[in-house]
């Protein structure tokens, strides 16, 4: 979620708001830019199969942008291992500086105990 605390988007706006070349209009001024930059982004995001909504805040005045991106229980797995991976290891001594994996925990000890003998 991207959050600012600006004016908000008028609610005839939102629907046109990622449209390329659209840019906002307030009080009978132009917004500055190219009217680019949402519809780049709305691309960028789409081609990763997301999406990108737009919102005004309920708390403040302001804008809420919610982005979402999907991602698989590999990707899942294999962010979890990674991270684990960097956490296993001291990067510079080699020495084992944690263990914070639940699903993989006991082979992760079996080879901390391994590798702590040498």
């Amino acid at each position: 979620m991207v959050l600012d605390e600006g004016e908000g988007i008028l609610p005839g706006d939102l629907e046109q708001i990622f449209d390329k070349f659209y840019r906002a209009k307030r009080a009978g001024q132009m917004r500055a830019g190219m009217g680019l930059g949402l519809t780049i982004s709305r691309g960028f995001i789409e081609a990763m199969h997301g999406t990108i909504t737009a919102a005004n805040r309920t708390d403040c005045s302001g804008a809420a942008f919610s982005i979402r991106l999907p991602i698989s229980p590999r990707d899942i797995r294999d962010a979890h291992v990674s991270m684990m991976r960097m956490h296993f290891y001291n990067s510079i001594e080699g020495r084992i500086s944690s263990i914070s994996d639940v699903e993989h925990g006991a082979r992760w000890r079996a080879e901390a105990r391994r590798v702590g003998r040498h």
